[in-house]
Order: structure tokens, then C-alpha cells, then sequence
């Protein structure tokens, strides 16, 4: 008999959500400091430099902790994080399903505006600091927005809580939870189912690929599109995007098809994959 190979232990479920809500704490204590220095006369500017450099400066927390806690447990961060390599074929369709989620998700955001509409304050202190005045602000957002929320957010929760819940609980949990975490660290109630389902999709092509790089990708077109949108005027550069306050029929279709044809081709490259492996397993042990 050939021995197997001992597996990477993995962190346990309560772990990896001690690490999250302890990572999640110390990362929004920048933005906290921040709006504490403005005095109680004045309205928080939302614009300011000072609350961009604290999100790039958020983002960096919410990943040096759970790398050091992974260090500190001699474990494999690239193991935990799930960072393993894809085809480059997986990667582009994971740049159209991630514009495809991005137009469904923004006409979900829509609808469910007309239902529980988000209040002005909400609204226009996301627009704030979203918007783009020079150089410097473009740097900053593109790193902590795109960049940073990209792969941060899906190591630890695609990656770390959602691989944790897989091993030793189920895959559905892990997908519901992991998702249901991530809607909840955004602290946005208004935006809350939006990101649940977006998170289920990633959730879904993350365990069918056994990677976080399909997902990445997708968050980071998603926010990619989000930061232009705060930026230019859609109606302008897209005459043909919306129709009657909500997303063009047809580009909404076309969406749909982009999404659903992504996922089914990734969903079938990895099924197939999994049956070759376990095939190949099988006769090797005869």
C-alpha cells in the first residue's frame, strides 16, 4: 500500500469566525478615528482624503491578521485562502460572468430600492467617497476598493469561512454562511440581499473550481464597474444601459445568458475534471 500524502489541516468553522469578527473589528477602527476628528458642528467629509487613506489602511488589517494567526499555526496561507492556479480560459469567463452578476445585481439594487428605498444620507455620503478629484484619490480608491476588497474579501470568506464550513460541516452551509457573513461585514441593510446572492454565485463557482480566483475576479469587476459608475454619467456613456429607471431589457437577457453560460461552462470543466481524477484514483488503487 503507498502511503497518502498528509493533508493541510484546516482551521476549524469557530475558528475562522473568531478570526473574521477580530480582523473585522480592528479593520473599520481607522474609519472610526477619522470621522471621530471632526467636530460635532461640522458634517463628516465623506470626500476627504483622510477617509480614503483609512479604507486602503482597513483593508490592510482585515488581512494581516488572519495571515499572522495562520503563521502563527504553521498552516498554509495559500492553502487557507484557497489561491490555486486556474486556466486562463476559466479566468476570462470569470471576467464576463462578473459584468453579467454586475447588471443583474445592479437591476436587483433597483428594485429592491423601490421597496425599501436607502436613505438620502446613505446615499450621498457613499457618493462622496466614491468620487474621484485627482490622482491621488484614484489610487487610493482603486487600491482599497478594487484591489484590496477583491482578494481580501474572498480569501477570508470564499476562501478561509466558507473552505472551513465545507470540511467539516456541508457544502450548502458553507455557501449560505459565507455569504451571509460577507452581506453583514458591509454593515448596509439596504444592500444586504444584493450581496447575498452575489455572494452565493461566488460562493458557488468557488467550490466547483476549489479556487478563489474565479471569484476575485468577478468582486473585482463588480466594484471595478461600481467605482466608474460613482464617476461618469452612465446615460451619457451608455445611452443604451437603462430604460424607464431600471436596466434595458435586452441588455438584462444578455446578461442572464453571459451568466448562466460562464457558470455552466466552469460547472462542467470541474465535474469533468473531478471524474477524470477520481477515475484515475480508482484504477491506481486496483
Amino acid at each position: 500500500m503507498n502511503q497518502q500524502p498528509e493533508q493541510p489541516q484546516a482551521v476549524t468553522p469557530l475558528e475562522a469566525f473568531v478570526i473574521l469578527m477580530s480582523s473585522f473589528f480592528f479593520s473599520i477602527m481607522p474609519q472610526f478615528f477619522v470621522m471621530s476628528l471632526t467636530p460635532e458642528a461640522e458634517e463628516i467629509d465623506f470626500s476627504g482624503t483622510a477617509l480614503k487613506v483609512s479604507l486602503l489602511i482597513s483593508g490592510l488589517i482585515l488581512w494581516a491578521l488572519p495571515v499572522l494567526y495562520l503563521r502563527m499555526r504553521k498552516l498554509s496561507v495559500t492553502v487557507a485562502f484557497r489561491w490555486q492556479p486556474v486556466p486562463g480560459w476559466v479566468a476570462g469567463a470569470s471576467v464576463l460572468v462578473g459584468i453579467g452578476l454586475t447588471v443583474l445585481v445592479d437591476e436587483l439594487d433597483r428594485l429592491v430600492q423601490i421597496l425599501v428605498p436607502m436613505p438620502e444620507e446613505w446615499t450621498s455620503g457613499t457618493l462622496e467617497m466614491m468620487q474621484i478629484h485627482s490622482t491621488s484619490d484614484f489610487i487610493l480608491l482603486f487600491l482599497s476598493v478594487v484591489v484590496l476588497a477583491g482578494i481580501v474579501e474572498e480569501s477570508l470568506f470564499r476562501g478561509l469561512l466558507q473552505g472551513s464550513i465545507e470540511t467539516y460541516i456541508n457544502v450548502t452551509r458553507a455557501v449560505i454562511y459565507s455569504s451571509l457573513g460577507w452581506a453583514m461585514i458591509h454593515m448596509n441593510p439596504f444592500v444586504g440581499v444584493q450581496l447575498f446572492l452575489f455572494g452565493f454565485m461566488l460562493g458557488f463557482i468557488t467550490w466547483r473550481s476549489g479556487s478563489i480566483i474565479p471569484a476575485v475576479i468577478c468582486h473585482m469587476v463588480y466594484n471595478s464597474i461600481s467605482l466608474l459608475y460613482y464617476n461618469i454619467e452612465f446615460e451619457t456613456a451608455l445611452p443604451f444601459y437603462e430604460w424607464n429607471g431600471h436596466v434595458a431589457p435586452l441588455v438584462l437577457i444578455a446578461a442572464v445568458a453571459v451568466v448562466f453560460k460562464g457558470v455552466q461552462l466552469i460547472d462542467q470543466y470541474y465535474r469533468a475534471l473531478t471524474a477524470a481524477s477520481s477515475s484515475s484514483s480508482g484504477s491506481s488503487e486496483m
